[in-house]
């Protein structure tokens, strides 16, 4: 299930479940001021408390004082979330990049499917780096339109068993009139 917290936050720097049914996030924001002048990386923290109650969830955001009870998001597209078991986020100058790893392979075979995507307020492009790996360990720019990825990839050993390997993938990208380009390049 994915829920729609309401929170509108840039990056997050720490996620903690100390308790049972707690979830801890802090992070920065970006805001407006008076004078409509964009502010960013404002502190930011919320308290997210969630339990089952009849085989559904009630979840409630806190933040700033205020708890909103929250309900599932219906939007199908939105489940894709449900699959995001680790992000890595970064800026460049202009561009904001995250690299997302999704589950949804085999789990003992590089079962992530790697996603990245690029911001360039207020437009944003997600792609499908064709990476299927064991797992994501460092992601990094290279320059202002290079952006590298490395981890460790699975791959069946000579007896039979699994094997790992170190990956590095290399992404090129554009930024024309303030949007990503419609394609990306990915070296692996």
């Amino acid at each position: 299930m994915t829920f729609d917290l309401g929170v509108n936050i840039r990056h997050i720097t720490k996620l903690v479940a100390d308790e049972p049914g707690i979830l801890r996030i802090t992070g920065t924001k970006d805001t407006y001021d008076n004078d409509s002048d964009e502010v960013r990386n404002i502190p930011f923290e919320a308290t997210v408390r969630y339990r089952e109650v009849a085989q559904a969830f009630t979840v409630t955001a806190e933040t700033g004082g205020s708890a909103t009870t929250v309900v599932k998001h219906e939007d199908q597209a939105a489940q894709f979330l449900s699959r995001v078991s680790a992000m890595t986020d970064l800026d460049q100058g202009d561009v904001n990049a995250r690299v997302f790893q999704v589950g949804g392979g085999d789990p003992a075979l590089n079962g992530n499917h790697v996603f990245l995507s690029l911001m360039t307020y207020p437009e944003e492009r997600t792609y499908d780096l064709g990476l299927n790996v064991a797992s994501v360990t460092k992601v990094s720019f290279a320059g202002n339109n290079d952006l590298r990825v490395e981890g460790s990839e699975d791959y069946p050993g000579q007896d039979g068993s699994v094997a790992h390997r170190p990956f590095s993938a290399r992404i090129i990208f554009k930024v024309t009139d303030g949007a990503p380009s419609e394609s990306i390049g990915v070296t692996h």
